[in-house]
């Protein structure tokens, strides 16, 4: 729900402290790839017998096979919302149909594994996890978007020239899931952190709602008011139509909570998270969070 104070807090920030802040995230970045996201080291940890011999080769130039399995899965995914239940889903795609739109594009070697590891890395220092330097201080690389945009505006500070903004990182490797295993890069990423004496804390993922009508009506309390237009029948049925949708969204949270538990149970019965076992094949233990329980609101 919206708190009033933080929220002051994040726009104080905002209007202050901005551009000391990403100076520092930009900072931190560059002390943990000092010599670029693509830099030959990392060229030759993740991609020993070179680029194109790489499975994360994939992640930008996948086979015939993954595309069309891609393109099918996809149809039977969006074809699934507004049908009813009596009603066929529509043929899937044929492989003439995507062999019509395949096609192979050349290797970027530096440019793929460089957008490579950015992703990854918003894996690690965003999507809610905790990221600690040396001294135990909090490094917060913000909201999923702010992470995005400070990890573009690195990397165009290095090359010299806008090539990425926000989206280009927004969400990580999401959009790539099922095309390459992103362990290897994330037991880079790891590495490094490990060599700075950072660590990282793990938070299951959780949604949660925002009640933005407290924030409306604080700031309608900064206007002036103009009370020979004050309707006091009118300012009843608001209040009975607020009171009904805090309802719906307690309640709808309430669901949401439901399901965030259910997912913590079902997930200590499988494998955990590539992220989380890259950190254990790096730092030899798992990560505060894992195994994971129910935060407390």
């Amino acid at each position: 729900m919206f708190n009033p104070e933080e929220f002051e807090k994040w726009r104080e920030m905002l209007r202050n402290d901005d551009d000391h802040f990403v100076e520092e995230l930009d900072t931190a970045l560059h002390r943990l790839f000092p010599d670029g996201f693509e830099s030959l080291e990392n060229m030759q940890t993740l991609a020993p017998e070179g680029w194109d011999k790489s499975p994360l080769v994939a992640v930008f130039h996948p086979s015939f096979e993954q595309v069309y399995e891609e393109a099918v899965r996809m149809q039977q995914n969006m074809s699934a919302f507004g049908r009813k239940k009596d009603e066929p889903p529509p043929a899937p795609p044929t492989r003439e149909d995507v062999a019509k739109l395949y096609e192979p594009s050349p290797l970027e070697p530096e440019l793929e594994l460089r957008e490579i590891v950015g992703k990854c890395l918003w894996d690690i220092i965003s999507d809610n996890h905790d990221v600690f330097d040396a001294d135990g201080h909090e490094i917060d690389f913000g909201s999923f978007r702010f992470a995005g945009g400070v990890i573009a505006d690195h990397l165009n500070r290095r090359l010299g020239d806008r090539q990425y903004d926000y989206m280009s990182f927004y969400m990580g490797t999401a959009w790539g899931s099922g095309r390459a295993d992103f362990s290897p890069v994330y037991r880079l990423i790891f590495s490094r952190m490990k060599g700075l004496g950072w660590d990282w804390v793990y938070h299951f993922p959780r949604l949660r709602l925002v009640n933005l009508r407290p924030l409306k009506e604080a700031l309608d309390a900064e206007k002036p008011q103009d009370f020979e237009q004050y309707d006091p029948a009118a300012a009843i049925e608001q209040a009975q139509q607020d009171e009904q949708r805090d309802q719906e969204v307690a309640e709808f949270q309430e669901k949401l909570d439901e399901d965030y538990r259910e997912a913590i149970s079902e997930s200590l019965d499988r494998r955990p998270p590539a992220t989380v076992q890259a950190y254990s094949d790096v730092y030899d233990n798992f990560p505060r969070g894992w195994p994971p329980v129910p935060e407390e609101d």
